[in-house]
């Protein structure tokens, strides 16, 4: 251990992030919820993204305009610049705050920030904690999106980066077995890698009447395919069965989206509702989540529908699995089968007693598995070097 009891009590905690301190994100919704924790327990913890020190610096946000302004040109000299001036903003912002301190921690939810931290780390009471959040590697989610091609320099850069930082850190935290194993095939310290289940908040309050049918809170993009879900929704009307959709988020695939859902004769059955700061509020108003992505880690929309009592149609990817079992708390579908996966909606949506059961399952597996107060305490010692 890298401190000692005393000193990690009372080290201050930074937590970075490439993207902004709100917004709708599950990464956003994870260190939010930490950060929230941790204050309650009067410990001192900060937030420090690239925005926070650009605010600090005019050259640094004279160049974050230029490079917005170049994506429409070249996206991936745009996406190498914003690389670079992630690292650069972050890394002087946090010389700003720690510099000079005998001892600090920061938890970074990125590679890019976390490279930032290690690169003023001086000290072995200076303490660097990265999250994991992506799926397999940043470089393989900007191939998804269509803005990189896999195996050019960008593409061999980011993954290098991401290996450096990896052996750097002092530890890795992991939301899935999946992602375990999945960088533990790029770290020379396996070890290192600890698997932690993410969580939420449970929301209090009364419950909310169920007014529609069919809920997906995700950013619109390839890699989360909601084209699938449209699809299933046709085929089900195709067979007398009108549902109704909610799409809870923004992202390049809208235009596509809105498209397809007129081609298909869905269109007046689907709302776009864009971005929502509290989209994990919508969930009880709904009576299934659907969830369609490619490959996700973990997935914390789904520890939220459990929370609010919401059965889940997710595919077996990646960490899914790993939040809830098929045929309890939801149901596993196959995305390259739209014909039984609208069999299999039409199944859930016209039995109110099987809904029911899975709803008060889904609560109970929050409740085991998913305790935010427990599951932020483990977290809080394996950043702070407890254990």
């Amino acid at each position: 251990m890298n401190i000692c009891d005393s000193d990690v009590v009372f080290a201050p905690l930074v937590v970075t992030s490439e993207m902004g301190p709100r917004g709708e994100t599950g990464v956003q919704t994870h260190f939010n919820g930490f950060i929230d924790y941790l204050r309650e327990r009067n410990r001192h913890v900060e937030f420090v993204g690239p925005d926070e020190a650009q605010n600090s610096y005019d050259q640094l946000r004279a160049a974050k305009g230029a490079l917005t302004r170049l994506i429409h040109v070249n996206k991936k000299i745009a996406y190498s610049g914003m690389r670079s001036l992630t690292f650069y903003s972050t890394r002087a912002e946090l010389r700003r705050r720690l510099n000079g301190l005998p001892a600090w921690c920061v938890y970074a939810q990125d590679p890019v920030t976390a490279r930032a931290a290690v690169s003023i780390r001086r000290l072995s009471s200076h303490r660097v904690v990265l999250a994991a959040h992506y799926n397999v590697s940043q470089a393989e989610e900007m191939v998804n999106r269509g803005n990189l091609r896999r195996g050019d320099r960008l593409y061999q850069r980011i993954l290098a980066e991401e290996k450096a930082t990896l052996q750097a850190v002092d530890k890795v935290i992991v939301f899935s077995k999946f992602m375990r194993d999945q960088l533990a095939s790029h770290s020379d310290k396996p070890n290192q890698i600890v698997v932690m289940s993410n969580t939420v908040r449970s929301s209090e309050g009364l419950p909310s009447t169920i007014s529609r049918d069919l809920i997906a809170i995700g950013s619109l993009e390839p890699r989360k395919n909601q084209e699938f879900l449209l699809r299933v929704l046709a085929e089900a009307r195709r067979r007398g069965r009108v549902y109704s959709l909610t799409l809870v988020g923004s992202g390049e695939d809208r235009q596509r989206l809105e498209a397809l859902g007129h081609y298909l004769g869905v269109a007046t059955q689907v709302c776009f509702l864009g971005r929502q700061q509290n989209a994990a509020s919508l969930l009880s108003t709904h009576k299934l989540l659907v969830h369609s992505a490619l490959i996700e880690s973990q997935g914390i929309v789904l520890i939220e529908s459990l929370a609010a009592g919401v059965p889940i149609l997710a595919p077996a990817v990646g960490g899914i699995p790993e939040v809830f079992d098929d045929g309890i708390e939801g149901r596993y579908w196959a995305l390259t089968d739209v014909d039984a996966s609208a069999s299999m909606l039409i199944g859930l949506m016209e039995d109110d007693a099987l809904r029911m059961r899975m709803a008060h399952a889904a609560k109970e597996r929050y409740r085991s598995k998913f305790n935010h107060k427990l599951i932020f305490q483990a977290l809080s010692q394996a950043v702070y070097g407890e254990v």
